[in-house]
């Protein structure tokens, strides 16, 4: 949509080498929800950086997805338990 930012990913995480915090301190964001694949690596490094960074964040589970069925689970779990994400 016009308008938008667009956050090219270098890594993980959505926040290494990129302007994402800024970006987000910058538009007054206070929670966010994170969407994508794959839960068990980038969608959990991101979440885990939003965690570090004192933001509320919710994980819709028909918004992320994995190769692996095991660690899709565990990561929903973890990001819920671990970094307090709303996981619905």
């Amino acid at each position: 949509m016009p308008g938008e930012k667009v956050v090219p990913k270098k890594r993980y995480s959505g926040f290494f080498g990129t302007d994402l915090e800024n970006i987000l301190a910058g538009a007054g964001i206070a929670a966010v929800e994170v969407v994508g694949v794959c839960t068990s690596i980038c969608v959990m490094d991101t979440v885990g950086g939003l965690a570090n960074r004192d933001y509320a964040m919710s994980v819709p589970v028909k918004g992320v997805a994995d190769f692996d069925s095991e660690a899709h689970r565990f990561s929903l779990k973890r990001m819920e338990k671990l970094y307090g994400a709303e996981v619905s």
